[in-house]
């Protein structure tokens, strides 16, 4: 029923589901490419909220780490012209 390398092709990226879709009869076509459409959008909005969650980590803890730092050149700091 699947043609050859055809689990291959729908697994590795939407644009080969869709390859392999339209060589399968149109129910199983159609299973094959909604399945991986739900796979690729779940994957990125995995990303997107990663991405997210390392943002708002970043903005909350680069104040706190950075906090007294001062810049080159504050009087005081022994660091360059007063």
């Amino acid at each position: 029923m699947w043609p050859a390398g055809a689990a291959g092709s729908a697994r590795d990226s939407l644009a080969g589901a869709a390859a392999v879709a339209d060589r399968l009869p149109a129910e199983l076509g159609r299973a094959v490419l909604v399945g991986a459409r739900e796979a690729f959008t779940g994957g990125l909005h995995g990303a997107a909220i990663g991405a997210s969650v390392l943002m708002l980590l970043g903005a909350v803890l680069a104040p706190v780490l950075l906090r007294g730092a001062g810049t080159p050149g504050d009087p005081g700091d022994g660091g360059g012209p007063a």
